[in-house]
């Protein structure tokens, strides 16, 4: 191999300066940084395209990123409102006792049957708190017939299920007013178990109703009819509830019953001490109300009158009987025996509304019964009743709170 020979300066100097020099020159290029060709930038076309690029390569080039459209980000609930939403009955189960016939498809009719049938309804709280009345807004809902073996064996355990929670377990019977269909009566009773709170069984006795406003007279018959079924069933709850732990609440017409029933009781000779009993604008004659009262001090721990002012159902029947009646003041029904509470707004209607739209005279009517159940408080000590004198006689109204 040739070797480069290095030339001689003309001007006679070393060569091996310059070599250093080369060689330093060499080191100061090498240590300058290389200046890469600068690339396209690149921009990406809109999303629309893209999808359409995506959708033209072949499964090869598929590999690339597709880029997705933005999915929205879901915030979970907080621990509390999933617990609350884990730990909420949606259903309440409601026990029903009833002398209606059944038709050949099973449904409950407005026929008379001279023996009791027994079953339950699991009731959504929202079919009970969203229908003011209930009525025509029951259709569809399923209930279940128990025999009577099987009725009783169901309440007796659920009256152990709160024993078990250190309850005193209560029993609370529902009689309806007239113009009330059997669902209705049922989802009625709904309400009742909500508002009140009962720490036990709540039982609907629906009587057979016709369930329609004009026919106030054959429902009057209908529950006269029904009084032996009726007394049958409060004494068999009686024997296995515990009769001072059985609270009743009649409304209306059912006053009328429950009242025929009493003296059945009387003139039967049945020794028996009955709960709270809650009268809600009784549909009974007055005088005769007045004449019959002692049989409610005689069969209850404590009775208590809610007199109304506007109540539509007992307004009508004034007029019908050209007659006052019990629940409907002036003039006021006031008895020994009995506590007379005056509610003027009182409609009983507007006590099947939802809670936010209640009146302040309704809200104070459920807190005073429920007070009732569980401290049997005379009116003297509820701090939400204000004492009145009418003729030298005392009632009491509801005060706000």
């Amino acid at each position: 191999m040739t070797e480069d020979v290095e030339p001689v300066p003309e001007d006679g100097s070393s060569t091996s300066g310059s070599s250093e020099q080369a060689l330093a020159m060499d080191e100061n290029e090498a240590e300058e940084p290389v200046v890469e060709e600068e690339k396209p930038v690149v921009i990406p076309a809109p999303k629309e395209k893209q999808k359409e690029q995506a959708l033209a390569m072949d499964e090869n080039e598929a590999e690339e990123p597709v880029v997705e459209e933005e999915k929205p980000v879901v915030i979970p609930a907080p621990k509390e409102k999933q617990k609350e939403k884990e730990d909420r009955e949606p259903q309440v189960r409601i026990w029903f006792a009833t002398n209606r016939k059944q038709d050949e498809k099973g449904n409950y009719t407005t026929a008379h049957s001279t023996s009791n049938s027994f079953g339950h309804m699991d009731i959504d709280l929202a079919v009970a708190q969203h229908h003011s009345p209930p009525k025509k807004s029951t259709k569809g809902l399923q209930y279940v017939n128990n025999s009577s073996e099987q009725f009783f064996e169901e309440i007796e355990a659920c009256l152990a299920y709160y024993r078990d929670l250190g309850c005193t377990p209560q029993t609370l019977v529902g009689l309806h007013n007239y113009n009330v269909g059997f669902n209705d009566s049922l989802v009625a009773a709904a309400h009742w178990h909500e508002d009140l709170n009962v720490a036990g069984p709540t039982i609907s006795y629906s009587w057979p109703s016709m369930g329609k406003s004009g026919n106030y007279e054959s429902d009057g018959a209908a529950i006269e009819r029904s009084e032996p079924e009726i007394l049958e069933f409060l004494t068999q709850v009686a024997v296995l509830c515990g009769s001072e732990n059985v609270h009743i609440v009649a409304d209306g017409t059912a006053c009328y019953g429950l009242l025929r029933v009493l003296q059945r009781m009387a003139g039967d000779q049945i020794e028996l001490k009955l709960g709270q009993i809650f009268l809600l604008a009784p549909d009974v004659d007055r005088d005769l109300f007045l004449d019959l009262s002692w049989l409610f001090s005689k069969y209850s721990t404590r009775t208590t009158l809610y007199a109304s002012k506007v109540d539509r159902d007992a307004l009508k029947s004034v007029k019908r009987h050209q007659a006052p009646r019990a629940g409907i003041f002036e003039p006021y029904t006031i008895v020994d025996g009995i506590d007379t509470v005056a509610i003027p707004s009182l409609e009983t209607d507007d006590l099947m509304t939802e809670k936010k739209t209640r009146s302040y005279e309704i809200v104070t009517l459920f807190y005073d019964m429920y007070d009732l159940m569980k401290s049997n408080a005379p009116p003297r000590r509820r701090l939400h009743l204000t004492k009145q004198v009418d003729n030298g006689k005392t009632f009491w109204k509801l005060r706000k709170l």
